[in-house]
């Protein structure tokens, strides 16, 4: 897989250190694995985007769900390099909405990062940190209006 990405040129990667691949099939009644996970999810269009609104999940929430999770992930390898105790009660919501754009669809975001025990200055500076370590920050980046909020 990683030699498909990189000789399709869209890879600007020095090293992928991990990579995981998922499919997405069907039509009404579609669903959306993991190749080598556990993860297999029912998908379903929300009412507010024509759909019947049925008990799956939809791109929307996996999105949010992941860019939560990476944020996170981000932070929390920061701090360990840092030396900076993090609580057990660090969270990132993810707040992620959709709708139209220039071209097509777009994303508006907004993650409420709560870091509670740290200084605010400290915890300002972890967050402007993970904007740069997180992969979902550096995609998202000048494509996506995404607001960082410290709770």
């Amino acid at each position: 897989m990683h030699r498909k990405l990189e000789e399709e040129g869209w890879m600007s990667l020095r090293e992928i250190w991990y990579a995981t691949t998922a499919i997405a099939m069907g039509g009404h009644t579609s669903f959306a694995s993991m190749s080598e996970g556990p993860l297999t999810v029912p998908l379903s269009v929300p009412v507010e985007m024509g759909g019947d609104g049925g008990p799956g999940t939809n791109p929307e929430q996996l999105f949010a769900l992941g860019f939560a999770s990476s944020f996170l992930a981000a932070m929390t390898a920061i701090s360990l390099r840092r030396a900076i105790a993090l609580s057990d009660e660090v969270s990132v919501v993810a707040e992620v909405g959709v709708g139209p754009a220039e071209r097509g669809l777009g994303f508006k975001v907004c993650l409420h990062v709560s870091l509670p025990g740290l200084e605010k200055p400290v915890a300002e500076a972890l967050i402007r940190t993970a904007q740069s370590f997180c992969p979902y920050s550096n995609g998202t980046r000048l494509n996506v209006d995404v607001d960082v909020v410290l709770a």
